[in-house]
Protein backbone atom coordinates (compact mmCIF):
# COMPACT_ATOMS: atom_id res chain seq x y z
CA UNK A 1 0.00 0.00 0.00
CA UNK A 2 1.39 3.53 -0.68
CA UNK A 3 2.98 5.76 1.78
CA UNK A 4 -0.24 8.10 3.08
CA UNK A 5 0.28 11.02 5.52
CA UNK A 6 -2.21 12.12 8.44
CA UNK A 7 -2.28 15.28 11.09
CA UNK A 8 -1.71 13.68 14.21
CA UNK A 9 -1.40 14.79 17.56
CA UNK A 10 0.92 12.10 19.67
CA UNK A 11 -0.28 10.52 22.77
CA UNK A 12 2.07 8.52 24.05
CA UNK A 13 5.27 6.81 23.10
CA UNK A 14 7.05 4.17 25.08
CA UNK A 15 10.53 1.90 23.52
CA UNK A 16 9.60 -1.11 21.39
CA UNK A 17 12.70 -3.43 21.06
CA UNK A 18 16.41 -2.15 21.31
CA UNK A 19 16.18 1.23 18.54
CA UNK A 20 12.29 1.46 18.14
CA UNK A 21 9.45 3.37 19.36
CA UNK A 22 5.85 3.01 19.63
CA UNK A 23 3.68 5.86 19.36
CA UNK A 24 -0.35 6.25 20.14
CA UNK A 25 -1.69 8.79 18.11
CA UNK A 26 -4.79 11.11 17.30
CA UNK A 27 -5.62 11.56 14.10
CA UNK A 28 -8.93 13.01 12.01
CA UNK A 29 -9.19 10.53 9.34
CA UNK A 30 -8.82 7.10 11.40
CA UNK A 31 -9.15 7.98 15.10
CA UNK A 32 -6.48 6.57 17.45
CA UNK A 33 -3.96 4.58 15.98
CA UNK A 34 -0.79 3.14 17.33
CA UNK A 35 2.27 2.65 14.67
CA UNK A 36 6.13 1.69 15.14
CA UNK A 37 8.78 4.69 14.69
CA UNK A 38 11.53 2.25 13.16
CA UNK A 39 15.31 3.42 14.54
CA UNK A 40 13.62 6.44 16.24
CA UNK A 41 15.81 6.03 19.20
CA UNK A 42 19.35 6.12 17.10
CA UNK A 43 18.65 8.57 14.85
CA UNK A 44 15.89 10.98 14.68
CA UNK A 45 16.46 12.43 11.54
CA UNK A 46 13.20 11.46 9.74
CA UNK A 47 11.15 12.34 13.34
CA UNK A 48 13.00 15.79 14.68
CA UNK A 49 11.16 17.29 17.45
CA UNK A 50 8.12 15.58 16.68
CA UNK A 51 7.67 11.87 18.98
CA UNK A 52 6.81 14.43 22.42
CA UNK A 53 3.59 13.55 23.52
CA UNK A 54 0.64 16.48 23.00
CA UNK A 55 2.87 17.76 19.74
CA UNK A 56 0.75 18.43 16.99
CA UNK A 57 2.46 16.97 13.68
CA UNK A 58 2.48 15.15 10.01
CA UNK A 59 3.06 11.39 10.04
CA UNK A 60 4.33 9.66 6.84
CA UNK A 61 2.70 5.93 7.46
CA UNK A 62 2.20 2.90 5.70
CA UNK A 63 0.31 -0.57 7.49
CA UNK A 64 2.36 -2.56 8.97
CA UNK A 65 1.27 -6.58 6.49
CA UNK A 66 -1.47 -8.33 8.48
CA UNK A 67 -0.98 -6.17 11.97
CA UNK A 68 -2.89 -3.73 13.40
CA UNK A 69 0.40 -1.60 13.65
CA UNK A 70 1.43 1.09 11.06
CA UNK A 71 5.10 1.67 10.04
CA UNK A 72 5.58 5.61 10.22
CA UNK A 73 8.14 6.75 7.78
CA UNK A 74 8.79 10.02 8.84
CA UNK A 75 7.54 13.08 10.99
CA UNK A 76 7.00 16.64 10.67
CA UNK A 77 6.71 18.83 13.96
CA UNK A 78 3.69 21.53 13.48
CA UNK A 79 3.07 23.23 16.92
CA UNK A 80 4.85 21.80 20.67
CA UNK A 81 2.49 23.64 22.62
CA UNK A 82 6.15 24.97 24.84
CA UNK A 83 4.11 26.91 26.77
CA UNK A 84 1.75 24.46 28.71
CA UNK A 85 4.62 21.87 29.27
CA UNK A 86 6.11 25.17 31.95
CA UNK A 87 3.00 24.78 33.51
CA UNK A 88 2.25 21.74 35.52
CA UNK A 89 -1.25 22.17 36.13
CA UNK A 90 -2.02 23.42 32.78
CA UNK A 91 0.69 19.85 31.03
CA UNK A 92 -2.10 17.50 33.57
CA UNK A 93 -4.79 18.94 32.47
CA UNK A 94 -3.90 18.49 28.71
CA UNK A 95 -2.22 14.57 29.47
CA UNK A 96 -6.07 14.15 30.95
CA UNK A 97 -7.82 15.21 27.66
CA UNK A 98 -5.10 13.63 25.15
CA UNK A 99 -6.12 10.44 27.32
CA UNK A 100 -9.63 11.21 26.94
CA UNK A 101 -9.56 11.75 23.47
CA UNK A 102 -8.21 8.49 22.47
CA UNK A 103 -10.57 6.46 24.37
CA UNK A 104 -13.31 8.13 22.71
CA UNK A 105 -13.52 5.18 20.16
CA UNK A 106 -16.73 6.94 19.00
CA UNK A 107 -18.33 6.76 15.52
CA UNK A 108 -15.94 7.37 12.76
CA UNK A 109 -17.77 10.65 11.39
CA UNK A 110 -16.86 12.11 15.18
CA UNK A 111 -13.53 11.63 14.81
CA UNK A 112 -12.30 15.00 13.17
CA UNK A 113 -14.27 16.74 16.04
CA UNK A 114 -12.57 15.22 18.38
CA UNK A 115 -9.47 15.83 16.95
CA UNK A 116 -10.36 19.03 16.40
CA UNK A 117 -11.72 19.63 20.27
CA UNK A 118 -8.24 18.47 21.56
CA UNK A 119 -6.28 20.86 19.38
CA UNK A 120 -8.20 24.00 20.46
CA UNK A 121 -7.49 22.64 24.23
CA UNK A 122 -4.25 22.43 23.57
CA UNK A 123 -4.01 25.79 21.76
CA UNK A 124 -5.48 27.44 25.05
CA UNK A 125 -3.74 25.95 27.26
CA UNK A 126 -1.00 26.91 25.39
CA UNK A 127 -2.26 30.89 25.19
CA UNK A 128 -2.89 30.86 29.23
CA UNK A 129 -6.50 29.63 29.78
CA UNK A 130 -7.08 28.55 33.11
CA UNK A 131 -7.39 24.57 33.74
CA UNK A 132 -9.58 24.21 36.32
CA UNK A 133 -12.36 25.61 34.07
CA UNK A 134 -10.98 24.49 30.50
CA UNK A 135 -11.09 20.77 31.87
CA UNK A 136 -14.47 20.12 32.91
CA UNK A 137 -16.02 22.07 29.53
CA UNK A 138 -13.68 19.99 27.26
CA UNK A 139 -14.65 16.97 29.52
CA UNK A 140 -17.87 17.22 28.78
CA UNK A 141 -17.61 17.98 25.24
CA UNK A 142 -15.43 15.09 24.12
CA UNK A 143 -17.56 12.92 26.19
CA UNK A 144 -20.57 14.01 24.39
CA UNK A 145 -18.63 13.52 20.79
CA UNK A 146 -17.98 10.16 21.73
CA UNK A 147 -21.42 9.64 22.67
CA UNK A 148 -21.25 9.55 26.32
CA UNK A 149 -22.96 12.89 26.83
CA UNK A 150 -23.99 13.42 30.26
CA UNK A 151 -28.24 14.18 31.00
CA UNK A 152 -27.77 17.64 32.42
CA UNK A 153 -31.43 19.04 31.85
CA UNK A 154 -33.54 16.26 34.02
CA UNK A 155 -32.61 14.82 37.25
CA UNK A 156 -31.52 11.15 36.62
CA UNK A 157 -33.91 10.07 39.61
CA UNK A 158 -37.13 10.87 39.01
CA UNK A 159 -36.53 12.11 35.36
CA UNK A 160 -38.63 15.94 36.01
CA UNK A 161 -36.32 18.95 35.68
CA UNK A 162 -34.46 19.16 38.94
CA UNK A 163 -34.33 21.93 41.84
CA UNK A 164 -31.65 23.28 43.69
CA UNK A 165 -29.70 22.44 45.36
CA UNK A 166 -28.33 20.69 42.52
CA UNK A 167 -26.20 17.76 42.27
CA UNK A 168 -24.65 15.63 39.55
CA UNK A 169 -24.67 12.04 40.39
CA UNK A 170 -21.87 10.07 38.74
CA UNK A 171 -22.79 6.73 38.50
CA UNK A 172 -25.96 7.91 36.96
CA UNK A 173 -23.79 10.26 34.78
CA UNK A 174 -27.01 12.88 35.22
CA UNK A 175 -28.45 15.94 37.35
CA UNK A 176 -29.81 14.72 40.53
CA UNK A 177 -32.31 16.45 43.01
CA UNK A 178 -31.25 14.05 45.58
CA UNK A 179 -29.06 15.89 48.31
CA UNK A 180 -25.53 14.80 47.95
CA UNK A 181 -25.38 13.93 51.95
CA UNK A 182 -28.18 10.52 49.99
CA UNK A 183 -25.08 9.86 47.53
CA UNK A 184 -21.92 7.18 48.30
CA UNK A 185 -19.60 9.20 48.81
CA UNK A 186 -17.38 10.94 46.21
CA UNK A 187 -19.83 9.74 43.55
CA UNK A 188 -21.98 13.32 43.55
CA UNK A 189 -20.93 16.93 43.41
CA UNK A 190 -22.38 20.24 43.25
CA UNK A 191 -23.73 21.55 40.19
CA UNK A 192 -23.65 25.16 39.14
CA UNK A 193 -26.81 26.69 39.62
CA UNK A 194 -28.14 28.76 36.68
CA UNK A 195 -31.59 30.88 36.63
CA UNK A 196 -34.30 28.37 37.22
CA UNK A 197 -33.84 24.97 38.24
CA UNK A 198 -31.59 23.48 35.62
CA UNK A 199 -28.10 23.00 35.55
CA UNK A 200 -25.90 25.53 34.39
CA UNK A 201 -23.24 23.23 32.58
CA UNK A 202 -25.81 22.70 29.40
CA UNK A 203 -25.39 26.42 28.75
CA UNK A 204 -21.55 26.94 29.46
CA UNK A 205 -19.62 23.90 28.40
CA UNK A 206 -18.72 23.96 24.55
CA UNK A 207 -20.57 21.64 22.27
CA UNK A 208 -23.57 20.03 24.97
CA UNK A 209 -26.23 21.43 23.10
CA UNK A 210 -24.65 20.85 19.74
CA UNK A 211 -26.96 18.85 17.13
CA UNK A 212 -24.33 16.33 16.54
CA UNK A 213 -23.65 15.91 20.20
CA UNK A 214 -27.35 15.47 20.84
CA UNK A 215 -27.78 13.21 18.04
CA UNK A 216 -25.70 10.42 19.19
CA UNK A 217 -26.27 8.04 22.18
CA UNK A 218 -25.14 8.28 25.53
CA UNK A 219 -24.10 5.37 28.02
CA UNK A 220 -24.57 6.94 31.42
CA UNK A 221 -23.39 3.72 33.56
CA UNK A 222 -19.64 4.19 31.17
CA UNK A 223 -19.83 7.62 31.39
Amino acid sequence: MAERQTPAIVLTVREYGEADLMVNFLTPGYGSLTGIAKHARKSRRRFAHCLEPLSRVVFFLSPRSGRDLEFLQKGELVRSFPALRRDLKRLGAAAILAEVAGLMAGPPEAYQEIFAALEEALGLLDQGSPPDSLLPAFLLHLLGLGGYRPRLHQCGVCGQEPAPPLNFSLPRAACSAAPAAMMPPGLCCRCPPAPGNSCAWPRTCPGINSPASASRPHSGTRA
